[in-house]
């Protein structure tokens, strides 16, 4: 948000677009289901276990493989949407300026 501020000098928000107060809301439905309505346990159990879903594909697919990969989606989408209006009038100048986000990303992604 601080980039597109940078240079649009006005944050438009527009209807339906994604901004941090949606993605912590999507974050803080996966982790109050996964705490609260499944379970402590949600994260060693299968997605077939937790939901009661009978597919065969449901039943290789583990919880905590499942939030691992939405995670990375929700944050590129993320991403994307706010920077998307900067790297199109600055790209260059943009990319410079994400620089810390790409190395916290990277350790992220790393160490986690």
């Amino acid at each position: 948000m601080e980039i597109r501020h940078c240079y649009c000098k006005d944050i438009i928000m527009i209807v339906g677009e994604i901004g941090p107060v949606e993605v912590e809301l999507i974050y803080a439905i996966i982790f109050a289901l996964s705490g609260g309505y499944f379970g402590a346990d949600a994260y060693g159990k299968t997605l077939a276990q937790v939901t009661g879903l009978n597919y065969h594909w449901c039943e290789g697919v583990q919880m905590k493989t499942l939030i691992l990969m939405l995670n990375p989606v929700l944050q590129i989408l993320f991403a994307y949407d706010n920077v998307s209006v900067s790297l199109e009038k600055n790209p260059k100048e943009t990319m410079r300026l994400f620089i810390p986000v790409f190395i916290i990303v990277g350790i992220s992604f790393v160490s986690g």
